[in-house]
């Protein structure tokens, strides 16, 4: 079978202790291999235990779902993992539930081999310490940045475009382009400051609303914005072990 965006197969994963292992799929009209037997599927439900106010450092391997698999690539894009309280009784709205939410543009997930699709998912004690005696689960979501919609520093209009941004805000106001002409959606990829975020609304043609607002307070930056696809790699029960806290 032919590969969709064939990349140069990599001589190996890469060593890791147990993790998360998230397997990327391709889309479901060209999976050419059996869910019920490939070995790239089976860690896809995985759970993790622990101990209330623990630190966990959870190992994180991103690959396709190719028999054999290859590594995915990470760099430009964004990983975000989750536990959530889990059961029929909840609200439609997932965010209700929410216990812990970590992103690879807040320091929660650190980005170790980017080429090899290698991460490590940071939990600390504070993330734990008061978490509720409840069913939960978690998820590991992968956004990969397919096509770029505009690099500002290579753009050949004058002037040329350039970001600002501010402490404490989650707005990127744009200089010199019109954002409403890229069509952007929730979930696009913009890069600014050295961070990949993404995109939620974008508020006027100059000013694009993203999920973070931890930046440092600065203006006429290069960066670039991308098309953002995003897929669920992993997921599993999140089962607390209870233990002493403080």
């Amino acid at each position: 079978m032919t590969r969709r965006n064939p990349r140069a197969r990599s001589s190996s994963l890469g060593t890791l202790q147990a993790g998360i292992l998230g397997v990327l799929p391709f889309d479901p009209e060209i999976i050419g291999v059996y869910p019920s037997i490939s070995a790239s599927f089976l860690p896809h439900k995985q759970e993790i235990s622990f101990h209330r106010g623990d630190t966990l450092n959870i190992p994180i391997q991103i690959q396709d779902d190719q028999d054999p698999p290859d590594p995915v690539m990470i760099s430009g894009g964004v990983l975000r993992w989750s536990a959530k309280q889990n059961g029929p009784a909840l609200p439609a709205d997932n965010n209700v539930a929410l216990l812990i939410k970590k992103t690879s543009y807040d320091g929660g997930i650190e980005l170790t081999n980017e080429a090899n699709g290698q991460a490590i998912l940071h939990v600390y004690p504070e993330d734990t310490r008061s978490f509720p005696v409840v069913a939960a689960c978690w998820d590991l979501e992968v956004t990969q940045a397919v096509e770029e919609l505009l690099v500002a520093s290579g753009c050949d209009t004058v002037p040329a475009p350039t970001a600002s941004v501010t402490v404490g805000t989650p707005v990127v106001t744009v200089s010199g382009y019109d954002l409403m002409s890229l069509g952007l959606r929730w979930g696009d990829i913009i890069d600014v400051q050295g961070r990949c975020v993404l995109v939620k609304e974008v508020l006027s043609s100059s000013m694009v609303e993203t999920d973070f607002d931890g930046w440092t307070s600065e203006s006429d930056m290069d960066f670039v914005i991308a098309r953002g696809e995003t897929k669920t790699v992993a997921s599993g029960p999140f089962s607390l072990i209870l233990d002493i806290t403080i």
